[in-house]
């Protein structure tokens, strides 16, 4: 599992399913994997996260914590 950062760039609230973008990378994720438990998050927000293999042998997005300045 690599630690990354990124922008969420589509979330479908009604489904919970949504990217993020790191670099030149789109993962997918499900708000199930949002650590903040609310299972919502808006585009644009900047987030890290790890990457996790997922069924298929692609990755995707887990343990998503939205980045906020102090």
């Amino acid at each position: 599992m690599e630690g990354l950062f990124g922008t969420v760039v589509t979330f479908d609230r009604v489904i919970g399913l949504g990217e993020i973008v790191s670099g030149e990378a789109t993962f997918p994720f499900h708000a199930t994997s949002l650590t903040n438990g609310s299972r919502n998050i808006v585009v644009g927000a900047e987030v890290a996260f790890v990457t996790l293999h997922a069924s298929g042998g692609r990755l995707e997005a887990g343990r998503i914590t939205e980045c906020f300045s102090t």
